[in-house]
């Protein structure tokens, strides 16, 4: 089986110039989801801690823009309210998660957006980007919190 090609793999618009390659999906898995436009944010928790990044990107998938397109893209620390920070905690911990990345979209008016959350996530990235000690946090956690055994493979 070959792979798509990377410009493939990422989050597109749906346009009436691409609909004819719906055709195509009928053994793929997708996904579809509601356009949200807003800047993009992405809360990483690492034990109790969070690290919010805010990405400005023009493409639709701010991946594109950063890997294939090589467009501008413009990557800081951000600022969410304390009870959404508090709640990517809480729900990481709900689910046995000592980390996780959730991403979300803010939009214009003021509405944040939580779109999904991963479970093993890419933070070298952000934090290279952003210039937040994600990986530090990492490192620290882990070995604060060392398990001799585990049932979690990845």
């Amino acid at each position: 089986m070959t792979a798509l090609p990377l410009d493939q793999q990422l989050a597109q618009l749906l346009t009436p110039e691409t609909l004819p390659r719906l055709d195509h999906l009928s053994c793929s898995p997708t996904l579809f989801q509601e356009y949200i436009s807003g800047d993009d944010y992405r809360v990483h928790v690492i034990g109790d801690q969070t690290f919010v990044t805010r990405i400005v990107a023009q493409n639709v998938d701010y991946r594109r823009s950063s890997i294939v397109e090589n467009e501008q893209i413009h990557v800081e620390p951000g600022t969410l309210p304390y009870e959404t920070l508090s709640r990517c905690i809480a729900f990481t911990h709900s689910l046995g998660l000592a980390a996780s990345g959730m991403d979300f979209k803010h939009q214009p008016s003021g509405r944040l957006v939580a779109l999904e959350l991963n479970p093993y996530p890419q933070f070298t990235f952000y934090d290279r980007r952003s210039g937040q000690p994600i990986t530090r946090a990492v490192v620290d956690y882990l070995i604060q919190h060392q398990v001799a055994e585990t049932n979690v493979f990845a």
